[in-house]
Parts: structure tokens; C-alpha cells; sequence
């Protein structure tokens, strides 16, 4: 009942994002110190993520739990690198980071939000805006659904937040 492959001759994309990904996560404060090399490291770390684990296969039960651990764990690694971009100053970079999250991931509205700020805080109200109705109309049209109180409320801080 049980299949194995032999890590030696066979190279697993999801093994190596987790491996990647753990890396990464131990080593967030070199946003602040080498932002180029953290972003080079994120970008390739989560481009090791193609999208749902073994999207081709009808929705398993066996497979969904292991399918939605790794989508939170690729939208919590941009979502958190993002975050840390972020603090150290680098919000273009930060920006990019999470409309690659979001190009992977379009219904991450945790995603979403950090990119509403990230635009706020680069002083791009109108993107920010944009952003939001963005959001808004993916979670109504597939989910039914309206973005949550704190996403609102990061499109609030949007609209009083000055760039300096």
C-alpha cells in the first residue's frame, strides 16, 4: 500500500521547497542585512512552489491535507519575507514578492492585504485602492464572500497613510 522513491535518483519539488522554505525561515533577518540576497533567496525559494500539490489529480482525501499544508506554507513564507522586506525599507521588493505569491496563490486574501500596506506604505494610495477592489472582486466571485474587517481596515490605513 506504500510507494517510495529513492531521494538519490529522484528530485521531489515539494521536499525541496520545504527544505528551502525551512532555510529561509531561520534566516528572515537577512532582509535587513543583505536584502538582495534574501530576495534572491525567497524568489527562488518560492518559485519551487508551482501550485497545489499534485494539482492534476482529482481531489483526493488523502491528498487535501498535505495539499493545503503546503499552500499555507508557500502564502505564510511570501506573506512573512514580504513582512520583512518591509521593515527593512525594501517595498518595491516586498511588492513583487506578493504579487508573485498572488500569481501562484490569487485567493490568499492574507496576501492581498500585505500588498494593500506595502502599496500604502510606498505611498501608492491609487495601487492600493486598486488592490483592494482587486481582492474584493476575486473573493466575491469565486468565494461569495467579502474581504474580512482587517483587510478593510488595511485599506483604511491606505487611504491616510503619506508617503515621507
Amino acid at each position: 500500500g506504500h510507494v517510495g522513491l529513492d531521494t538519490a535518483r529522484v528530485w521531489i519539488d515539494s521536499e525541496a521547497f520545504e527544505a528551502a522554505a525551512t532555510a529561509i525561515e531561520q534566516r528572515h533577518v537577512r532582509a535587513r542585512t543583505d536584502p538582495s540576497g534574501f530576495v534572491a533567496e525567497l524568489e527562488q525559494t518560492l518559485g519551487l512552489y508551482a501550485g497545489p500539490l499534485l494539482a492534476h489529480e482529482d481531489d483526493q482525501p488523502w491528498l487535501l491535507p498535505e495539499r493545503d499544508r503546503l499552500e499555507r506554507r508557500f502564502v505564510r513564507l511570501a506573506h512573512d519575507g514580504a513582512r520583512s522586506l518591509m521593515e527593512a525599507g525594501c517595498l518595491e521588493a516586498a511588492i513583487d514578492v506578493l504579487r508573485r505569491g498572488l500569481d501562484v496563490e490569487p485567493l490568499a486574501e492574507e496576501l492581498h492585504r500585505r500588498l494593500i500596506s506595502a502599496y500604502a506604505a510606498a505611498g501608492r494610495r491609487a495601487e492600493a485602492a486598486q488592490a483592494y477592489r482587486h481582492c474584493a472582486k476575486l473573493l466575491h466571485d469565486v468565494l461569495g464572500v467579502t474581504p474580512s474587517a482587517e483587510t478593510e481596515r488595511a485599506l483604511g490605513g491606505a487611504a491616510t497613510t503619506r508617503s515621507g
